[in-house]
């Protein structure tokens, strides 16, 4: 009714500041408290003494206050449903809830006023800003132009941190551009013919130098690393996840194995090697996963036994069960691979090391090197573009200079060699897997994005079911405006994430250093692997939903994406074990046991306020919701750390036993430092980024309300305050979506092959169909004659 009624006065024209509209909104605001009442008349006055003859500001002003009154309306209406009727406790509060919704709108009135007649009245924006609390240096300093409505921002303050999503380099485009790149192409082909064509593209990647890739390509004598070098291979690596996640292994793979070199080995194998390996001229893989023992690397049975007669080392595969699988490129891809391995030096287990083994001896003539045995392990579930293979050791000899010698070394006396102990020395070979695990989360940012990408397109273009009969885009659908807005400002938030800890991981990746800060690291790239590729599946799987069965279909680009990402959520370790490297990395900072039990449990934030907040605001909004999630990470880390001391005795037992809550704690870890990133780094960039990150904080508080909820940290109002403004908010970016889509750098030689991107997609879809054959020998794209 309250809807209706300011629907008719919009439609009648009437004026917002007239006594007859204030009467209205006493209507909506008297039953609640009169002291609101009387906040709203007294405002009125002082601003708005005299009547306004502006008909066209009156009408904005009422279509934003219809806008939030929808939002408390349905509070109120829900409320009335589940309960009979409202205390007079929550009268005040929707009375203050709806007073600041009048005041924003109020604000934003003002603003489009100013605007209409080109001059700013900051009187009374001063005033606004003041009840709406909004400091008085946010307020615009210039006149804004037709455009800039509500989206003008100080241009005095600029982001020392680059947007999430920037523009792909031009050579790229270019690459994209040319035949081998076409993606129609490789969908019917064999999963070897896949492999070639795949081989085809990353040596021309080698060749026109498009992406970094090594980490350290500026290392030379005393470990010097190139400014940025870290971010550039990470940023490559997301541009190749969105083309083609089996190219991003293909590369990635490489780039870890000549990473090993890079890191491990000495100044005289570095110098020796890095050319070729920067190159691609010599392609590597790394054999580090065996068959029976999976990421739990420090169980590998293969052995590298130091034979001093001859100066080599020997690697044995002891059995089937210490075979090195699911190593990408090995194939025949590679021409190399680093293989962790069991150092045996004089009978003794001295470390678990990494040694350079060639796996070639020709292969022009299809022969390994002598003892090594590669097999096939075939078509996969998806990235069938890389192969994957097992590989066997049969007593191969490799000379003393295979062993990779920066931190431990056999000498010409064949003695063992190192500063460090053996612990330490496996610690620094996983440091390798510090680069693999965010290269994983940076790709499947990338490949999740190209998915999301093509659904946003395709709804702005694909008509349903509408009133009357007729069709409606599907973006126009609120439902559809939250599925896929609520995915799109992870993918942001998410990426901005894995750019901080690539920075993290320029100051720390230092070849020769070892300490805390790689201990951080570690947990980091856990940390990001396992949510970052967590949230980039579920945005794919939900843009194949939404746009039915037509992404189905290979060339759509979303359903074979989906697949290949399904691989990144064990590829590097299983989320759910890397989650608990986090929260056991969190809980190391407990130094002793004992003062759990002295710890004072955190503070609980006041929520209310974010009843009344919304994307006018969104750095007040983001900053309430921080606190929320540090609320939740500090409890639930307080809690687990009290069961575990409790359970100190049960040693092991006691550590799985809450590995549940474990993860959950890195869930919160990870939910905390994403809108603790995005509102540090990215809240001035523009208003489209705030209300990302307004929807993305939203949506991390939202997800855990019964958590909130049980402890007393949150209320019904709030709940359904809080669900009010991720719709709202959703739609705002649903209407913005041109916007969000330019904001989100897909190359348009990407997806140009893509029929659900192009205006006419249904005479894209059909062109892509071929005639069939009444015996069931495929044509292909160009038929050819079949003999009856």
């Amino acid at each position: 009714m309250i809807l209706f009624m300011v629907g008719s006065w919009i439609w009648m024209g009437q004026y917002c500041s007239c006594p007859s509209n204030l009467y209205l909104l006493r209507g909506i605001v008297l039953w609640m408290t009169a002291d609101t009442w009387e906040q709203l008349v007294s405002l009125h006055q002082s601003i708005y003494p005299q009547p306004s003859h502006n008909t066209w500001w009156g009408l904005q002003l009422f279509g934003f206050l219809v806008q939030r009154l929808q939002r408390s309306a349905a509070v109120i209406q829900a409320i009335v449903i589940t309960h009979g009727a409202i205390n007079p406790l929550d009268r005040v509060v929707f009375g203050t809830c709806i007073l600041k919704d009048i005041l924003d709108v109020c604000f934003q009135a003002q603003l489009l006023y100013s605007h209409r007649i080109k001059r700013i009245d900051r009187c009374n924006l001063e005033k606004l800003a003041t009840l709406v609390d909004i400091e008085s240096n946010h307020l615009p300093h210039r006149q804004p132009g037709c455009d800039e409505v509500l989206e003008s921002k100080d241009p005095t303050k600029t982001s020392c941190f680059p947007k999430p999503f920037t523009e792909a380099p031009p050579e790229l485009d270019d690459l994209l551009a040319l035949p081998e790149f076409d993606k129609t192409t490789q969908w019917e082909l064999s999963a070897v013919d896949f492999q070639r064509l795949t081989q085809t593209r990353l040596k021309m990647i080698a060749q026109t130098r498009v992406f970094q890739l090594s980490l350290l390509p500026g290392m030379g004598k005393g470990g010097k690393t190139d400014p940025g070098g870290c971010r550039q291979l990470l940023e490559g690596f997301h541009w190749l996840g969105q083309y083609d996640l089996s190219l991003f292994d293909v590369v990635g793979v490489h780039c870890i194995g000549g990473n090993v070199v890079f890191i491990h080995g000495s100044e005289e194998q570095l110098s020796e090697n890095r050319d070729r390996i920067d190159a691609m001229d010599d392609v590597y893989c790394f054999g580090a996963t065996e068959l029976s023992h999976g990421s739990n690397v420090k169980q590998i049975q293969t052995t590298a036994e130091y034979d001093p007669k001859t100066d080599e080392f020997v690697l044995t595969t002891p059995s089937v069960t210490a075979c090195k699988y699911w190593i990408g490129n090995s194939t025949f891809v590679a021409d190399y691979a680093v293989v962790l391995a069991r150092l045996l030096v004089k009978g003794e287990e001295r470390s678990i090391s990494w040694l350079r083994v060639p796996l070639w001896k020709s292969k022009e003539s299809n022969e390994h090197f002598p003892g090594v045995t590669i097999r096939d392990i075939g078509v996969k579930a998806g990235c069938n573009g890389i192969g994957n293979g097992c590989i066997t050791f049969d007593h191969v000899r490799v000379p003393r200079s295979a062993l990779m010698s920066q931190f431990c070394e056999v000498d010409e006396a064949g003695d063992f060699q190192s500063a460090l102990s053996s612990s330490d020395l496996f610690l620094r070979c996983m440091q390798t897997f510090v680069l693999e695990r965010v290269g994983v989360a940076a790709c499947a940012i990338g490949a999740a994005k190209t998915a999301i990408y093509v659904a946003l397109r395709y709804a702005a273009v694909r008509h349903q079911f509408g009133p009357d009969g007729d069709e409606v885009p599907l973006i126009s659908y609120p439902m559809h405006q939250r599925r896929i807005m609520s995915h799109a400002v992870r993918l942001f938030v998410g990426k901005a994430t894995v750019d901080r800890i690539s920075r993290i991981g320029q100051e720390t990746f230092h070849p020769y250093k070892f300490g805390d800060d790689r201990k951080k690291l570690h947990a980091l790239s856990c940390l990001v692997k396992a949510f970052g590729t967590w949230e980039s599946f579920a945005a794919a799987q939900e843009a194949r939903e939404l746009c039915g069965g037509n992404s189905y279909a290979a060339t759509s680009q979303i359903g074979m994406s989906r697949n290949d990402l399904d691989v990144t959520l064990t590829f590097g370790g299983d989320n759910s074990i890397l989650a608990l490297e986090v929260a056991r990395h969190r809980l190391k900072e407990i130094k002793e046991w004992s003062t759990v039990k002295k710890l004072l449990g955190p503070t609980k934030p006041t929520t209310r306020s974010i009843f009344i907040a919304d994307q006018q605001n969104p750095t007040t909004a983001m900053d309430k919701c921080l606190k929320l999630l540090v609320y939740r990470e500090e409890s639930m880390l307080l809690s687990v750390g009290k069961k575990l001391f409790a359970d100190k005795d049960k040693g092991f037992r006691g550590f799985t036993e809450n590995s549940f809550e474990m993860r959950e704690v890195a869930a919160a870890v990870y939910d905390r430092m994403c809108v603790e990133t995005w509102l540090e780094e990215q809240m001035d960039q523009g208003q489209l980024y705030c209300e990302i990150g307004l929807l993305d904080a939203l949506q991390r508080v939202q997800k855990h309300a019964s958590w909130y909820f049980a402890k007393g940290a949150m209320n019904a109002p709030t709940h359904e305050a809080i669900e009010g403004i991720i719709t709202n908010t959703s739609g705002i970016l649903g209407r913005k979506h041109e916007r969000v889509l330019e904001a989100l750098y897909v190359p348009q030689n990407l997806v140009k092959d893509c029929p659900l991107v192009q205006s006419d997609y249904s005479q894209a879809i059909y062109d892509l169909t071929y005639p069939t054959c009444g015996t069931g020998k495929p044509l292909g794209k160009n038929p050819l004659t079949v003999s009856a």
